[in-house]
């Protein structure tokens, strides 16, 4: 048994009577993870996408016109019911092939 363990370290090239580990590799320090903003990320994804955040200006024409309770864009009841949430930001997940509009 011994003469296999000499032979077998001197194929690895160290002494069988030395009990030292060998020297382990110094980890690296942790990279800082810079993360997009929320803008940031959201522009990207838009633009990916290649979707924009604008309406037209006749949807934007109508939409106003709707809120402000014109009886050619909204029944004259619902207008009272109508709130402008346009200055709030907001997002939806949808798959890239869905065609449903749920907002």
């Amino acid at each position: 048994v011994l003469h296999r363990l000499s032979s077998m370290s001197s194929n690895t090239g160290t002494d069988a009577t030395n009990t030292h580990p060998p020297p382990q590799a110094r980890p690296s320090p942790p990279r800082k993870l810079t993360l997009p903003s929320f803008d940031e990320y959201v522009d990207n994804l838009l633009r990916k996408s290649n979707l924009t955040v604008e309406f037209p200006q006749e949807v934007e024409h109508a939409a106003r016109k709707a809120i402000e309770g014109d009886s050619r864009y909204v029944a004259p009841d619902a207008a009272a019911q109508l709130a402008d949430f346009a200055d709030r930001p907001y997002i939806t997940i949808d798959n890239d092939d869905s065609t449903d509009l749920d907002q």
